[in-house]
């Protein structure tokens, strides 16, 4: 039957079998795998089972054949990738052997990427090219990180709150697998700034998923902490806490009080990052007076050397557990 993709395909496997004993009739058993992978359409195991044998005799196709070979196995890969992959790597290290042929068929996903540098990792083979796949597969995980973020912000203005933040989760995920392996190949493709600006960006926008669900201190407090870390600049950090206090995730006012330490913790991390030295003294005067047992004499003046007299009663703070120990 000459519409039948298995008729093709039983036959090229039978000319296959009958090259063994009379090499040189290669092509008419390409041929028939050919016509059976253009009939096969959907028959995702006909399909892979033609692409091992291609691939398998990668060194002795001739260009027509290599290219049909790369349409075949970029289709296979594009469906189930991470297990098709994996049936496929052991046939390129023994016949192929060669990086530059995987990336052409590889989907543009970094999970595909990742996998194609653990195999070459755990073979111990091609170390600059496996650096390269880890930094293109943190790449690519960073360009989805920042479509997840659009996503999310684009749910949270709709108020869809429970979907922003799947969006913003996943967007956070795919950057803390991020470990710069371009810093090993001297590549930037991934700038800093960049890296930084759209951490701040998911970490305000997880912050706000969580308010708007009504959660206090202590759910927001970790992805508030690694917001602080990275933002630098005090207008900035005051947005933010003008949104918690209005809120009502903080008081409505600064309180020096002891009563919350975890509270009071992120108060004082929050006026630090805004200059706010002034209010920071105080509250170490105030341990003074209370007598908290806290180091140091209290004996600077607010207006003598005000980063000295930070210094100190950001000491006495972390001392008695107010703030984390740099």
């Amino acid at each position: 039957n000459p519409a039948s993709p298995f008729a093709h395909f039983y036959l090229g496997q039978s000319l296959l079998h009958l090259n063994f004993f009379s090499p040189g009739e290669e092509a008419d058993f390409l041929a028939e795998f050919r016509k059976a992978a253009e009939l096969g359409g959907e028959d995702s195991e006909l399909v892979t089972e033609i692409g091992k044998i291609f691939f398998s005799r990668w060194l002795r196709l001739g260009p027509e054949d290599r290219e049909f070979t790369l349409a075949l196995l970029g289709k296979i890969f594009a469906r189930s990738a991470e297990d098709k992959i994996a049936l496929f790597l052991p046939i390129w290290d023994m016949n192929v052997g060669d990086c530059s042929v995987m990336e052409k068929v590889l989907p543009r996903a970094p999970e595909a990427y990742r996998q194609f540098a653990d195999y070459l990792g755990e073979k111990s083979l091609f170390l600059e090219e496996r650096q390269k796949f880890l930094a293109e597969a943190e790449r690519l995980e960073f360009n989805r990180a920042r479509r997840e973020l659009e996503f999310g912000e684009t749910a949270l203005f709709n108020l869809k709150i429970k979907e922003a933040q799947s969006y913003v989760g996943n967007a956070l995920s795919r950057l803390r697998r991020i470990k710069f392996y371009q810093n090993l190949r001297a590549q930037n493709l991934i700038p800093n700034a960049e890296f930084n600006d759209l951490k701040k960006r998911v970490l305000l926008g997880l912050i706000r998923c969580r308010v708007e669900e009504r959660a206090g201190l202590i759910e927001v407090e970790p992805a508030l902490q690694e917001y602080l870390a990275l933002e630098d600049q005090p207008r900035e950090v005051g947005n933010l806490e003008e949104y918690l206090r209005t809120k009502g995730v903080l008081p409505a006012q600064f309180n020096q009080g002891f009563e919350d330490l975890g509270r009071l913790a992120v108060e004082l991390r929050l006026q630090f990052k805004q200059n706010r030295y002034r209010d920071i003294i105080g509250v170490g005067r105030i341990a003074d007076d209370e007598d908290l047992g806290m180091v140091g004499d209290g004996k600077v003046g607010v207006d003598d050397h005000p980063p000295l007299a930070v210094e100190r009663d950001v000491e006495r703070l972390e001392h008695r557990g107010c703030l984390v120990a740099r």
